[in-house]
């Protein structure tokens, strides 16, 4: 029997075991249609197994931006026809150095935020024509302050600018088989106040079902983007809901955000493995929530989740055997009420880290480095829009 079509049998069983006859599937009347896909046509050198991009507009103009790790540059390409239109690249030495590009967040053509590995204070803002406007806007006594800030500014977790204030999350160094780590004192949001030059750590914590145990590997950190305003919302892998949290008013909501069909979830009580094989069978045989993306086009979120698949202990050894999962993509209102869902079952096709959302649509990128015709010199990019 075809592995692909084993694969699909073993999702359809694991489907019939957990959506048991007393489940109500719910029957949506939207659905996410593919409308278009374009091609960025790469260099020699620029990797296509990209995932940290965005969509911006500069100067009534759409762009796609993107990380090149070769270059350690920003990468910008046109909506319009996906035509490479500049490189921001920065030196790994020197004042006006980048040591290991991280991130980036773009205000303006005025205002880009550049980000290195680790440390907020490593933070440079360029304008459009590649001149830096400030090679420290976070002050040095501030990061004296706060030496240990491991600053994350990544596809699940990029960092924002809102009413002159950075927020930023923070990669938690925790022992995961230690239960005393899990608790609510842990914090890993911070927002820094530009203006006031003041760095305030955030409320926002583990949920109370990861409070006093072990977590598996994949179910250890949350995905968060930012809706409206100053409100964000966080993705934990193995929690049916989302929680919101609103800066204004400091409050924390609960808000339930799951199908049925992305099942079995890793149960809420699942502990740390024992051995890196027994962890690695956790995540793969189990569904998992990972991105949260906000689409502010449209007020709607698409919250993604990888579907189990049978475990090969040979050959996934890694974080690369989600790149062999069927996932999917639930579709949310902006009261976070589903409204739509669709399930990715061809695999080795689409790269569910690789997406971001636009003025036209969700893109997802169709570079799974375990595609057979991948092609090194285009990055195809596929449209989803609501209908």
């Amino acid at each position: 029997m075809p592995k692909i079509l084993c694969r699909l049998l073993f999702f359809t069983s694991l489907c019939l075991i957990s959506c048991s006859e007393d489940v109500v599937l719910p029957e949506y009347d939207k659905f996410l249609v593919e409308k278009e896909t374009i091609r960025l046509q790469l260099d020699s050198i620029t990797p296509v197994d990209n995932t940290y991009f965005t969509f911006e507009t500069i100067n009534d103009t759409g762009f796609l931006f993107l990380i090149n790790s070769i270059y350690n540059s920003i990468d910008v390409y046109r909506q319009d026809n996906g035509q490479f239109y500049k490189r921001f690249k920065f030196e790994k030495q020197g004042p006006e150095g980048i040591a290991q590009l991280q991130g980036y967040t773009v205000v303006n053509a005025d205002s880009i935020f550049v980000f290195g590995k680790f440390h907020i204070a490593h933070t440079k803002i360029i304008d459009w024509q590649g001149n830096f406007r400030a090679l420290q806007p976070v002050s040095l006594q501030t990061a004296r302050d706060y030496p240990i800030i491991n600053h994350l500014s990544a596809s699940g977790g990029y960092t924002y600018l809102h009413n002159n204030k950075l927020y930023f999350t923070t990669f938690t160094l925790l022992d995961d088989k230690n239960p005393d780590n899990f608790n609510s004192d842990i914090k890993f949001e911070y927002c820094y106040d530009l203006s006031k030059d003041t760095l305030t750590l955030m409320p926002f914590t583990y949920p109370e079902d990861y409070w006093d145990r072990t977590q598996p590997r994949f179910a250890a950190n949350p995905y968060r983007d930012k809706g409206e305003g100053e409100q964000f919302v966080y993705s934990w892998p193995k929690e049916p809901y989302l929680i919101k949290w609103d800066y204004d008013t400091n409050k924390i909501s609960q808000h339930s955000a799951h199908d049925p069909r992305i099942e079995p979830l890793i149960p809420q009580d699942m502990m740390h493995r024992p051995t890196p094989e027994e962890e690695m069978q956790v995540g793969v045989e189990h569904a998992f929530y990972m991105r949260i993306l906000y689409d502010k086009y449209r007020k709607l979120y698409y919250r993604i989740a990888f579907l189990p698949i049978e475990f090969d202990k040979n050959r996934h050894t890694s974080y690369t055997a989600n790149f062999e999962r069927p996932f999917a993509v639930l579709v949310l209102h902006e009261n976070f009420q589903p409204i739509a869902l669709r399930v990715f079952e061809t695999i080795n096709i689409y790269n569910a880290y690789s997406a971001f959302v636009g003025t036209d649509g969700l893109y997802i990128a169709k570079n799974n480095p375990n595609r057979e015709d991948l092609n090194e010199d285009v990055l195809e990019l596929s449209i989803f829009e609501l209908q």
